[in-house]
This record gives structure tokens, C-alpha cells and sequence, in this order.
């Protein structure tokens, strides 16, 4: 999304749900996230207008209980009440330093009808939610997972068949799930793109180890099959592309200390798949 909007030339802007609040008490207003946006933009009112806002973490919005809560739930539900006319299209007045509105205080009006907004989570346990619907545990025959098929592939499965319904269960009011057309999920990492993810970009976490052993003179490398390697480690985790630094560093913590300093003579360094 970051690259579609630099590609674009419009604002992009990540809002973290788990700090928003209700509007009146303590933590962020749904409105700061339209701030946010309003300063990616270099104060460019017009370029928010067009902005993409993504709410991170978005499944931490939702209420404890498929049953409306009789007590108020300002961090859940409060906040996905606070985000529909948000997210439909409002025109918004925003403090420009940010902090609780006053009646006294200038605003901003930016109205939010163009702007795009993602909802984007990890929605643990959402599998289950699908699976008690379409009933699969009491399904016997050709139909039914079997010892064959990984746990990987039937999350997989169960997943392309979320709907409203199952995000309704899991928390969310109908009226808010609405206002987002596109429901879809996201494909875990397999070994073979985290490889290319070490190997591809020019800003791949393997020259960054490389440019900090060349500060010390150090000339590193990798042979194919330790990166590989590597990349299976990584997808072991099951926690996307940031595992890979986490394999890394245990891989490279002790050889950077080993060879921490400048050396005056160039030094080779070889990773083998052995190490």
C-alpha cells in the first residue's frame, strides 16, 4: 500500500487501532488518524482528500462478545462507532497540533468521502469462527480435512471462505462491516519469497549485514544453499518477513563481535549452510 500511494504521489498514513478511544476519553480520537494523513501530506489539503489511511491492527477493535455489551466498551466498540461516519465520507474538523477539540479552538475541515480506508489484522481465531459455520468437524468423507492436507492448508482453506457473517461473530457491528466492500486475506510467506526477499531488493536485510562488516573492512557473503536455509528458519516462525532478522542476528551476532573493528587487511567472511 505504501508503494501504491508513492506511486500515486498521495499521503499514506498507518493508524495503530489499539491507541484509538471514543471521542471524550483518554487515548487518540478516530479523527487523528485524518490528521495523521493531513501531516503526511506536508499540509496539503487537497492531497488528503485523496489520502490512504490504514487502521493496523483493526481486529483489536472488536467487542469481547457477539452480544451488544450493556457496559461501555470505549477501546472496541465505542471506536467502531466513532469510525462509521468516518469511514462513509464526513467532512471532519481536525485540530491541526492534534489533542481534544474545544469549541474555542481553529479546525481543519477535510472531508473524507475520496479518502481510502484499509482495515488490516491478524483476526486470531477467525478460522474457528468459519469452521463452526460451514460446519466441517461433522463432515465425514472425501470432503473433509484429512491427515494429508497441513494445518497451514486448511487455515488457508477456511479463510478464502470469510464473510460478513463470520466477522459479525467475531465482534464487529454489522453497520461498519458494511462500509467496507472488499473483505479478502493475505497468503502467508512461503520459503521460496523469503528468499527472494534476502536476495531481491536492493535494500534486502543481507546488504545491510554486509554494509556494516564492510565498515570493518569485512567482505561477506553467503553461499545459496545458507540462505535457504535462512529463509527456512524464518518461515518455521510463521511471523511473516520480520523473522528473517530475528535468524539473522542469531546467525551473525557472534561473528560480529569476532570481527567487530577495523581491519587494515580485507577480510573474507563466508556463511555456510554448516554455520
Amino acid at each position: 500500500l505504501r508503494m501504491l500511494a508513492n506511486y500515486l504521489n498521495i499521503p499514506f498514513y498507518i493508524q495503530d487501532s489499539t491507541s484509538l478511544s471514543e471521542s471524550g476519553y483518554v487515548g487518540d480520537d478516530v479523527e487523528n488518524a485524518i490528521l495523521g494523513a493531513f501531516r503526511a501530506s506536508g499540509g496539503n489539503l487537497l492531497a488528503t482528500h485523496y489520502a490512504i489511511i490504514v487502521f493496523d491492527e483493526f481486529d483489536k477493535l472488536s467487542r469481547k462478545s457477539e452480544n451488544a455489551s450493556i457496559t461501555r466498551d470505549v477501546g472496541g466498540e465505542g471506536v467502531q462507532q466513532s469510525l462509521l461516519k468516518l469511514v462513509e465520507g464526513a467532512i471532519v474538523n481536525v485540530p491541526p497540533n492534534g489533542g481534544r477539540k474545544h469549541p474555542e479552538q481553529e479546525c481543519i475541515q477535510i472531508d473524507t468521502s475520496n479518502i481510502l480506508f484499509f482495515g488490516i489484522g491478524a483476526f486470531d481465531g477467525i478460522e474457528r469462527i468459519i469452521e463452526k459455520r460451514l460446519n466441517r468437524k461433522a463432515k465425514i468423507g472425501f470432503n473433509s480435512f484429512n491427515n494429508v492436507q497441513t494445518q497451514e492448508d486448511k487455515d488457508e482453506d477456511l479463510l478464502s471462505q470469510v464473510t460478513t457473517e463470520d466477522l459479525k461473530r467475531y465482534g464487529f457491528i454489522p453497520e461498519l462491516i458494511g462500509r467496507f466492500p472488499l473483505i479478502t486475506h493475505v497468503k502467508p510467506l512461503t520459503e521460496g519469497e523469503l528468499y527472494q526477499i534476502l536476495t531481491e531488493p536492493k535494500n534486502s536485510i543481507v546488504k545491510q549485514y554486509q554494509k556494516l562488516f564492510w565498515i570493518d573492512n569485512v567482505d561477506l557473503s553467503f553461499e545459496d544453499d545458507a540462505l535457504r536455509l535462512i529463509a527456512s528458519e524464518a518461515a518455521k516462525k510463521k511471523t511473516g518477513a520480520r523473522s528473517l532478522r530475528g535468524v539473522l542476528d542469531k546467525t551473525l551476532a557472534e561473528l560480529m563481535f569476532d570481527y567487530g573493528g577495523y581491519h587494515k587487511k580485507k577480510t573474507k567472511l563466508k556463511i555456510t549452510k554448516d554455520m
